[in-house]
């Protein structure tokens, strides 16, 4: 195996109905009260109310705090950790999306590292792990319960900032598939095509080791089997939803060790577009395989028998450029485009974005298998558009 830095969640628990397993667990870690972190849409689905039910049965006392925003800022942060002084709390769990599961492992550490999260922010640069933590996604996209990494918006400098850590990484994960089955149709989208972009940037990552190769191309392939499925069918295919949520575990695993690249950095701008994170990296994802192409040919054709097994007959240099239209294909029947001038992004913004975007995220862009100067990412800006 060549040079490989990852981490671990230390337990995972994937099936349907594994959440009753729950107060075992915070029971372990000789939990008293818990402070459940989410947001209000997980709330008013009824998702919060089942983890208390669960947890109350076993007789541990559960507080429910749902002020998680999108893009959750250290504003958002400071609130969770005041909810979970104010109850006393001794142990977290996160249930949603990525902000949720974001801003659950920051609330952690920061109640364990001086109370402050900004002091938190950077590169290991906490030196304890954060309070007992069970992470639990309800969408099969971000893979956040997978990393050790925070993303953060600074709201003063209006800037994303992260926590990166060993200390920040679950002490279990619950993937349990029911939660996932009733997902809407553009969620299902917008997050599975973050987990398919996650995992092909991952696979030909700077940074990749025969281990996230191997999580990466899982997650790849299970996303090609199910991902349209899951999207066309809903709750009628378990199957499908039970297979991606499979595949964005997988992926966070994958980019956790090997970092990610243009997609996601070329994709920040769009921020000030309203676009969900997965759909701004859906954008970019077949133009940056575009531009990476020479880089990483063989790997790339990997990618296209992944997601197409009639893809293997091809030569390498076919089924690589293959790659590039059955990702182009997933997008269409997901209905999400991949033209920045369908998302009302004007044309002579293009430069701009595209050196924000550059300059912004170096901590991503160092990992792309092909540099990516702020001229090439105008020229990827405006084949994008």
């Amino acid at each position: 195996m060549n040079n490989l830095k990852t981490f671990f969640p230390n337990v995972v628990l994937t099936g349907a109905g594994v959440i009753k397993e729950i107060p075992y667990w915070v029971n372990h870690f000789n939990g008293r009260r818990v402070l459940l972190v989410t947001d209000s849409n997980i709330y008013k689905l009824g998702f919060a109310n089942k983890i208390k039910d669960t947890v109350s049965a076993g007789s541990i006392d559960l507080v429910i705090w749902d002020g998680v925003i999108a893009n959750p800022d250290l504003a958002t942060v400071k609130k969770g950790l005041d909810a979970l002084n104010k109850d006393n709390c001794d142990f977290i769990i996160g249930l949603g999306g990525g902000s949720v599961l974001d801003a659950a492992k920051a609330i952690s550490v920061s109640a364990t590292n001086g109370g402050d999260v900004r002091k938190c922010l950077g590169l290991y640069r906490i030196t304890k792990r954060g309070l007992p933590m069970i992470l639990i996604p309800t969408t099969s996209g971000t893979g956040s319960e997978a990393t050790q990494a925070s993303v953060l918006v600074d709201e003063v400098n209006d800037t994303k900032v992260a926590i990166y850590s060993e200390y920040n990484m679950a002490d279990i994960v619950i993937l349990d598939y029911e939660l996932t089955y009733d997902l809407p149709s553009k969620v299902t989208a917008d997050t599975g095509i973050d987990a398919l972009c996650h995992a092909i940037e991952a696979y030909v990552s700077k940074g990749s080791s025969d281990f996230t190769d191997l999580m990466s191309l899982s997650s790849i392939e299970k996303a090609g089997k199910y991902l349209v499925r899951a999207y066309t069918n809903g709750k009628n295919d378990k199957e499908a939803r039970e297979g991606m949520a499979d595949s964005a575990f997988y992926a966070g695993m994958g980019f956790c060790g090997a970092g990610l690249g243009g997609a996601h950095g070329l994709a920040y701008p769009l921020i000030d577009y309203n676009l969900s994170h997965g759909r701004s990296v859906g954008v970019f994802l077949p133009w940056v395989m575009e531009y990476n192409l020479s880089c990483a040919e063989e790997k790339f054709s990997n990618i296209a028998s992944a997601l197409d097994k009639s893809c293997a007959s091809l030569s390498v240099r076919e089924a690589a450029r293959k790659s590039i239209d059955i990702v182009k294909g997933v997008l269409k029947s997901l209905d999400i485009s991949y033209k920045l001038s369908d998302y009302g992004v004007e044309k002579g913004k293009l430069s701009s974005m595209a050196e924000i975007a550059v300059n912004s995220t170096k901590r991503l862009l160092k990992f792309n298998p092909k540099h990516i100067s702020v001229e090439d990412g105008q020229e990827i800006y405006k084949k994008a558009y």
